[in-house]
């Protein structure tokens, strides 16, 4: 996942993107409102942030049935936050630049499913 986000090169996106709202709001106010440009920029970046995280889903799945040849146990953690997540969860989805537990992994059962991935397989452990 987090290797999808270096590939698109998500973080740097964000960051042009936030410095660019702060210098808007610096020039057309005549004021040093850096800090009220990155919280508008994080607000206003919030749906973009959602799809870099499906891509970056997205590309982490595809490694993870690349290496071990199918996707058994690969979106667990998603459904381990979305048990212990509960009604918080629900509250915080509308302003979370992630999306929800369960739609990643509703996602993920998609692409798999598109892609004739396995989804069954022996779950074996890294060693480190």
């Amino acid at each position: 996942h987090e290797l999808g986000h270096f590939r698109n090169r998500d973080h740097l996106r964000a960051l042009g993107r936030g410095i660019a709202l702060s210098v808007f709001f610096a020039v057309t106010t005549g004021n040093d409102v850096s800090g009220l440009g990155i919280k508008v920029s994080d607000l206003a970046l919030r749906g973009f942030n959602r799809r870099q995280e499906h891509a970056a889903d997205e590309f982490g799945l595809a490694i993870v049935h690349r290496h071990y040849g199918h996707l058994d146990e690969a979106w667990r953690l998603f459904e381990r936050w979305h048990e212990e997540g509960g009604e918080l969860s629900d509250l915080v989805a509308y302003t979370s630049t992630h999306p929800q537990p369960d739609d990643r992994i509703r996602q993920l059962e998609r692409l798999a499913e598109r892609e004739g991935w396995p989804t069954e397989g022996p779950v074996t452990g890294w060693s480190w």
